[in-house]
């Protein structure tokens, strides 16, 4: 996989020295203003079960970030210094994956293993929170959030999308994005719907019967059409009837949901598509075929439904971190 780094900026001026964990005492380098490589993240999509794309790259800490972060053991601001990257991100898998965005400005991350926000009649925590920020805002990686009652926490629940353990060294975290796509098994959008509305055939050269006994599924037949000149099809039924026309390119000719097209058709075998709102019988009635029309898929799923999956995940060394960041004040 390509590698390329991300180039992040130390951070905390802002941060009172009660606010910082004990964890983050010890030894601090004095050239903090340096950049260096403190971690790794990847990102890689599988579209169903086949991995269609993926990165790894190096975390880069350069320059000071003077935000606030109240409690924070450490925050970085985000200058990504990346190649092209080879899976298209969207939104949410650009904050989290810490990619340039236009959108969300600059880029940072931050964590705090003990973070509280006063919200007036109760207190606000976040615990072991991994934080990443655009814009003007942060937003969790994965943690755990509740209200401090006293010195207990109540009312927890899992805090962002993924999950992120530290043991002093390192922090290891990960996060899938799911989601589902639906795309339909007969024909595509490749221009302008040729066909115009039409609800009975004048003069149909052939007349099939058909039947749906569920009305979530589909019948896909066959015609071939001749040489030229207008074709056409209708469905009469008495449920709700539509018909989807596919030209012999695998194109929609007529796409909208209407119980008849008509169309300018050149030769060649076109798909046509019938659904129904309810069970019920049918007949599809064809102008301009050259023989009856035959059916190719009975009462079939109309669409296919597939997964992508995008992880996320990666480590980032506490211990130089902890090293390198501002000493507390």
């Amino acid at each position: 996989m390509h590698r390329a780094p991300l180039a992040l900026a130390s951070v905390l001026a802002g941060c009172a020295s009660e606010d910082r964990p004990e964890d983050t005492e010890g030894p601090v380098d004095s050239d903090v203003g340096g950049s260096f490589v403190f971690g790794s993240m990847t990102v890689q999509r599988t579209d169903d079960a086949t991995v269609t794309c993926g990165e790894t790259y190096d975390l880069l800490a350069t320059g000071p970030y003077t935000g606030d972060c109240p409690s924070c053991a450490f925050a970085f601001t985000v200058e990504p210094q990346v190649d092209a990257f080879s899976c298209d991100l969207d939104h949410d898998e650009a904050w989290l994956a810490l990619w340039p965005d236009p959108d969300l400005g600059a880029r940072w991350v931050a964590w705090a293993p003990d973070r509280r926000v006063d919200q007036g009649s109760a207190v606000l925590g976040y615990v072991d929170v991994l934080m990443v920020g655009g814009g003007a805002g942060w937003r969790p990686f994965a943690g755990t959030a509740g209200y401090w009652v006293g010195d207990a926490l109540e009312y927890a629940y899992p805090y962002g999308p993924g999950t992120v353990t530290e043991d002093g060294a390192s922090l290891v975290f990960d996060v899938t994005l799911e989601r589902e796509l639906t795309t339909p098994r007969y024909g595509e959008s490749c221009g302008a719907d040729e066909g115009e509305p039409l609800n009975v055939l004048p003069s149909p050269d052939f007349a099939v019967d058909g039947a749906l006994a569920d009305a979530t599924k589909i019948d896909v037949w066959t015609a071939e059409v001749t040489t030229g000149g207008q074709a056409g099809a209708a469905v009469a039924s008495a449920a709700d009837a539509w018909l989807q026309v596919i030209g012999p390119d695998g194109c929609f000719v007529a796409a909208g949901l209407y119980p008849g097209r008509v169309f300018f058709a050149d030769a060649g075998v076109y798909t046509l598509v019938v659904g129904l709102t309810a069970p019920d019988s049918y007949t599809l009635n064809v102008a301009g075929a050259l023989a009856a029309p035959a059916i190719a898929h009975d009462e079939v799923e109309p669409s296919d439904t597939r997964t992508v999956r995008t992880v996320i995940s990666g480590a980032l060394d506490q211990t130089s971190l902890r090293r390198r960041g501002p000493p507390p004040r």
